[in-house]
């Protein structure tokens, strides 16, 4: 016998309409979910993906901030004010990928911005963008203490001679100040040569050196600053040792430009140069310590006085000793009364084994001194003098630079026929 149905047919059409709804229901919530597991699964490989990149820029970052550091302890050690900015605009564009750089330190008397060094800049550009504080890019970096980007220079108001940085090739800027115990010393300005959004990595990489280079700035303005008084303080000392003689008055100046122009005609560089510029007046400084009575004696010293006076190149390195930044232009104090065939002193150096700074300045002070009066003599003419120069080179004086020296005077107009 057929078992009865336990629900009506009406009841079962309504159970299996909800079953069917459930189903329908149960499907979408199935899309749905299978939906966000792949948007999930989407989200989940894209935060990978940021994060493995986020990595690799913090990684790159600590790179360059650990690059930040290295050169500015580097530069942290520099003493030389003018070595110190020459490395800074170098770096700076290293450090940051670009192609040039500007910087420019405050100069508070005259209300304006000085470049004090550049790279990858033109003279024509430099020569022609004085800007004042508050003006430019610089200026506006200078007064509000805050970094500036500048993606494309031509379209940037703050950039006033946008112009001029086109014509050098460079579409894009980034300025950020120099600052040192809350006060802006200057700014910093990189140039690339296209058009290019600075990351806030670069921004702070170039603030971070920024404020670890303001510590040596500072550390070589305030050396050079203790240096140059020094050096004020020895000068004068120089001048009042020839102002006890009068017959050496003046002969520190005119023995220094006589040695400048043989440097130049020999294309010594520019440091060499400056270093004879400096040294040259200090070169007899060592007599201070030699007694009146030896110096101005009228007659021929004895061999006690002439040891005496033999000492004062060594007791004029040793008076300098403190300005480390006249270092390389000791061996002209302490050398140039050396001799080409060895017997002068204090060292007996011979021939080449002179520096030629030393070698130089000895023509140059023999020659003054030769036309010169003395106490013991009268002086030479220019002409009795050269004759002396051209019968002593070889012997006294290295021949090779006799021979320029006198080809100086000639061009001088100086009679020596």
């Amino acid at each position: 016998m057929n078992q009865q149905a336990k629900f009506p047919p009406r009841q079962l059409k309504k159970l299996n309409r909800k079953l069917n709804s459930s189903n329908k229901s149960l499907t979408s919530k199935t899309e749905h979910l299978t939906k966000a597991f792949a948007e999930i699964r989407r989200l989940n490989k894209s935060l990978e993906e940021q994060i493995k990149n986020k990595s690799l820029e913090l990684n790159i970052a600590m790179k360059e901030l650990n690059t930040v550091y290295t050169v500015s302890r580097e530069v942290i050690s520099t003493l030389d004010v003018q070595e110190v900015f020459s490395l800074i605009a170098k770096t700076v564009c290293a450090i940051i990928n670009t192609k040039a750089c500007i910087l420019r330190m405050i100069d508070r008397d005259k209300k304006c911005m000085t470049i004090v060094s550049s790279h990858g800049i033109s003279a024509k550009y430099i020569d022609n963008t004085p800007l004042k504080i508050g003006e430019g890019l610089s200026g506006i970096v200078a007064t509000t203490g805050k970094p500036i980007a500048c993606p494309q220079v031509t379209k940037e108001e703050s950039v006033k001679y946008s112009y001029y940085i086109n014509g050098e090739g460079y579409q894009s800027a980034l300025g950020v100040p120099i600052v040192f115990n809350n006060e802006i010393l200057g700014t910093i300005v990189t140039y690339d040569n296209s058009m290019r959004n600075y990351t806030k990595v670069e921004v702070m990489l170039l603030s971070t050196f920024a404020s670890q280079i303001a510590v040596a700035i500072k550390n070589a303005q305030l050396h050079t600053k203790v240096h140059l008084n020094y050096l004020d303080t020895v000068n004068a000392l120089a001048l009042a040792m020839e102002a006890r003689d009068p017959y050496t008055h003046g002969h520190a100046e005119r023995v220094t430009a006589y040695a400048i122009e043989i440097a130049r005609v020999e294309s010594l560089s520019k440091k060499q140069v400056q270093l004879i510029q400096n040294c040259g007046k200090l070169h007899d400084v060592g007599k201070i310590a030699i007694a009146d009575s030896i110096l101005r004696k009228p007659g021929p010293l004895t061999e006690n006085e002439r040891s005496l006076i033999q000492l004062h190149p060594v007791k004029g390195v040793q008076m300098l000793a403190p300005l480390k930044f006249l270092e390389q232009g000791f061996p002209l104090i302490q050398y140039h009364h050396e001799r080409f065939d060895g017997e002068g002193y204090p060292q007996g150096l011979k021939k080449t084994d002179t520096p030629v700074i030393a070698r130089i300045f000895a023509c140059a002070d023999a020659f003054d001194a030769m036309t010169s009066d003395r106490p013991y003599r009268s002086k030479l003419t220019c002409k009795q003098a050269v004759i002396e120069l051209e019968k002593n080179a070889g012997t006294q004086f290295d021949p090779y630079l006799v021979k320029k020296f006198i080809s100086i005077l000639q061009r001088k107009n100086i009679k020596l026929k």
